[in-house]
């Protein structure tokens, strides 16, 4: 009976391994039992006793009962992407398209500029909101191209949406019952929220990490509509939290007409741990929440 409850002990502290976007560059493995590691952002559990791994990319190589889940790679490791997780690069691929109310066409998020004004959804309906701070990351970050069915419904045609591992969708299928879930916490099959109409939803078909330019583009409203149809938040890590830490950046320019050059913002995030702020604030939420 102690064989076997130390066996149990062992499996309960192996559970939870986080892989693609978490901590310890890609790995969050505070719950993960002694022997795990991680490599280029996944979960090495080689070796291990019923390993369980919560997300992104698993090696579970000689273990007694794999746990893999069919999204993530059991051996060899060769199987799974081996980019490295660059940065707190927390943002929307550049090449996204997004409505810009005041151009009144669609854009690719690289091209807009603090005061622009972009299609947003809102409880009420669709709805122009104002960009009040935009961060152009020059060099390329870790990931994810995800993609969807396209909003016509054509088996032939998809949609790509390129998002940072922390940045927020919602799943969903409508605007009203969103539930918003970071990228790297999106599943092959969950249905995002579209401005297709109520009770209109896109298919997620694959999920792959990549490479690739980022922009963080800030509204007044949370939301942004992409042309393929599919909402997303302007947010990363929490909606709510991520927008109270930046909430200097819209005061000074709603009310003094402050925008923020690039590389002003970088120094300010810098100085002030903008991102280590919202990683905190997060985590403790998560810690008081039932």
């Amino acid at each position: 009976a102690e064989v076997k409850s130390s066996r149990d002990a062992q499996r309960l502290l192996q559970t939870n391994c986080v892989c693609g976007g978490g901590l310890d560059y890609g790995c969050d493995q505070r719950l993960c039992g002694k022997g795990a590691s991680c490599q280029a952002g996944h979960c090495i559990q080689d070796g291990l006793d019923s390993p369980s791994c919560d997300g992104g990319d698993c090696s579970q190589a000689n273990t007694t009962d794999a746990t893999c889940e069919p999204n993530n790679c059991c051996p060899p490791l060769s199987n799974c992407d081996t980019y490295p997780l660059n940065g707190e690069d927390d943002c929307i691929g550049a090449n996204l398209h997004l409505f810009s109310c005041t151009r009144d066409k669609y854009v690719p998020a690289w091209d807009l500029s603090i005061g622009d004004s972009v299609r947003s959804m809102t409880s009420d309906g669709p709805v122009c909101t104002e960009i009040y701070y935009v961060f152009k990351h020059e060099a390329k970050s870790t990931a994810y191209t995800i993609k969807v069915e396209s909003s016509s419904r054509n088996d032939d045609v998809f949609e790509e949406i390129v998002l940072s591992p922390n940045h927020l969708l919602y799943v969903g299928n409508n605007f009203s019952e969103r539930r918003a879930v970071s990228s790297k916490r999106l599943q092959i099959g969950d249905e995002l929220v579209s401005s297709n109409g109520d009770g209109f939803s896109q298919k997620v078909i694959s999920i792959d990490l990549t490479q690739s330019n980022l922009v963080n583009i800030l509204t007044f409203e949370p939301t942004i509509q992409l042309e393929s149809g599919v909402i997303i938040s302007a947010h990363s890590f929490h909606d709510i939290i991520y927008s109270y830490v930046f909430w200097p950046f819209a005061l000074a320019y709603k009310y003094f007409g402050i925008k923020m050059t690039t590389s002003s913002a970088q120094t300010i995030i810098e100085k002030l741990q903008l991102h280590t702020i919202a990683k905190m604030a997060v985590s403790m939420l998560s810690t008081i929440s039932p």
